[in-house]
């Protein structure tokens, strides 16, 4: 009863969904990234990232579907973990279409973002999730995990797998692959979701609560 909730704000000049990609690669110097692909943008730092899960699943459904789609991984190294899954995207059978690109800039995660076909988010270790609502500001359908405080933020705006399941996550990568409708509703449930965080949402709510608790204060004196 002594908590009260103020969430994030993400910034919407950054990330919306006016932002239209036609181009067969996304231009982002110093990458050039071929579409489709899928990201996934966590800095490579531990286990509960599921970087190695998500390559698995990856691996199975280009086995599975054969489609030419990419797996991008754009985060900074953190050893000695990101040694593991260096390794694991080296040993994969899709190697040559899972690509890291190391420390990426954050103002040019919106175009990343807008290129492509989904943000895949499987931490299980989330105090906010903040790339989720970012991803779908810029209207692309968000995949993540069902732990932490992904469930709270994305709502039901996002699908939903258990990250230690590799068939589940690879259902998901086919479901929106395959699955229009579905890649068209989460697209919308996105935007009209990550419109309600921002930081001057953040700030009034802050204000609200610190004028109440002094009005409180003052009364009881």
């Amino acid at each position: 009863d002594k908590i009260e909730v103020v969430h994030n704000g993400i910034d919407h000049k950054s990330f919306y969904p006016a932002i239209a990609l036609d181009a067969d690669v996304v231009d982002i110097k110093p990458f050039a990234i071929k579409r489709p692909y899928f990201i996934y943008g966590s800095r490579l730092s531990g286990p509960e990232k599921k970087h190695i899960e998500l390559i698995k699943a990856f691996t199975l459904f280009k086995e599975r579907t054969q489609l030419p789609h990419r797996l991008v991984l754009a985060g900074a190294d953190a050893p000695p973990y990101s040694t593991k899954i260096h390794k694991a995207a080296f040993e994969s059978s899709a190697s040559s279409d899972i690509f890291l690109t190391g420390f990426f800039p954050h103002e040019s995660f919106p175009q990343l973002y807008a290129g492509a076909d989904a943000c895949v988010f499987p931490s299980v270790n989330e105090g906010v999730g903040l790339p989720v609502l970012e991803a779908m500001a810029t209207g692309v359908p968000v995949l993540c995990s069902n732990a932490g405080a992904l469930c709270e933020m994305a709502e039901d705006a996002a699908l939903y797998f258990n990250s230690d399941n590799i068939e589940e996550i690879e259902h998901a990568l086919e479901q929106i692959v395959f699955d229009q409708t579905l890649h068209a509703s989460l697209s919308k449930k996105g935007i009209d979701r990550a419109a309600l965080f921002s930081w001057e949402r953040t700030v009034s709510q802050t204000f609200d609560i610190a004028e109440r608790l002094i009005e409180e204060s003052a009364r009881s004196r």
